[in-house]
């Protein structure tokens, strides 16, 4: 089906202009002293509407002769050819409609009809008829340019969900490792926190595979599942590890994407906590403006160690998710001090 039969505000339009193109046509051939403009409308707009309908067959020629596999010259020519049979048509229908006209009505009505040019007529639907060949031609390059980019925005966003998919599946395994390990050195020195530590292991990964499933969570959700790792943290560390959450109420029904937060602590504790004889704190702030969030969780670090050391997998991890989702409105911000190190969220 024609596009132009799709929409009713598109073939609405569309009969509005060949209106207009009627009666600029009218106001053409009545004679300002003795025609009478109610039968030059009579003859004109029927004509003009039956050759607008005439004129969406040129649609079918753009579609069958593409201008980039068929040639300029030989799409001419063949809407010439077009052009040439239907505005021939449209005139031996005006003179017919004329006749018509003439016979229904007196002569002195319609003394305007007889000085229509029959050559200026055809000479006008065959111009009006390239026309529309050429308004068909852009419409067509302009439908083809959005598929385009509809085209190019669906791969893009299949292309962000496969990455997601691939930087979120390298963060359970990666703490998989770390708790395995955990356990397996407990199971000698204390059984039942190593059994304890299974647990919440387990409750753990069941919170977060439901989690996984989304896109987003709440900040709560999410400081929920941080709190079962740093439970699991604890059973290793004893008093070693402190935690110190501090999230504002009005940022809890904020989303996040899930397992953000615990690539973090499990950093802060892994080159942190862990290398610190007496142990310390973790510390997880949450502040948020209208539109923004800002979150922090900060540790500290062993002031002889090395200044860059550690593995940094699970920063760059959260650094590609967060900007794969918000492109430039985010950033994650790193800051190195001697006793402490800072990981900052921001989402704007």
């Amino acid at each position: 089906m024609h596009p132009v039969f799709i929409h009713k505000k598109i073939l609405a339009a569309y009969l509005i202009v060949w209106t207009i193109f009627g009666l600029l046509f009218a106001s053409f051939i009545a004679h300002p002293l003795t025609s009478d403009w109610v039968f030059s409308l009579i003859y004109t707009l029927p004509l003009f509407h039956f050759y607008g309908l005439v004129c969406l067959s040129a649609w079918y020629l753009c579609k069958f002769f593409p201008i980039k596999k068929s040639g300029v010259v030989k799409v001419f020519l063949i809407f010439s050819i077009a052009a040439l049979v239907n505005s021939s048509f449209w005139l031996l229908l005006g003179i017919e409609w004329s006749a018509l006209l003439e016979r229904s009505f007196n002569a002195a009505s319609i003394a305007s009809f007889d000085v229509i040019e029959p050559r200026l007529f055809f000479i006008l639907g065959f111009t009006l008829y390239l026309l529309s060949g050429a308004g068909h031609y852009l419409a067509i390059v302009y439908d083809e340019a959005q598929a385009t980019q509809r085209r190019l925005i669906e791969l893009h966003a299949l292309a962000r969900e496969a990455e997601l998919k691939a930087l979120r599946s390298q963060i359970n395994p990666h703490f998989l490792f770390n708790s395995l390990n955990s356990i397996s050195a407990l199971t000698a020195t204390d059984p039942k926190a190593a059994r304890r530590m299974t647990e919440l292991l387990a409750e753990f990964f069941r919170k977060s595979l439901d989690a996984g499933k989304k896109e987003f969570v709440t900040l709560k959700e999410e400081i929920e599942l941080t709190s079962y790792y740093l439970d699991i943290e604890k059973i290793r560390f004893g008093k070693r590890l402190i935690t110190d959450i501090q999230v504002d109420e009005t940022c809890l029904s904020r989303t996040v994407p899930p397992l953000i937060l615990q690539p973090l602590v499990e950093n802060a504790v892994k080159h942190g906590i862990a290398h610190i004889i007496e142990g310390g704190t973790v510390t997880i702030k949450a502040e948020c403006g209208k539109k923004s969030l800002h979150i922090a969780v900060e540790n500290p670090v062993d002031p002889d160690r090395p200044i860059g050391t550690g593995n940094r997998l699970g920063l760059e991890n959260i650094r590609d998710r967060l900007s794969a989702i918000y492109d430039s409105k985010s950033d994650v911000v790193v800051r190195d001090k001697t006793n402490t190190f800072i990981v900052e969220i921001l989402i704007k």
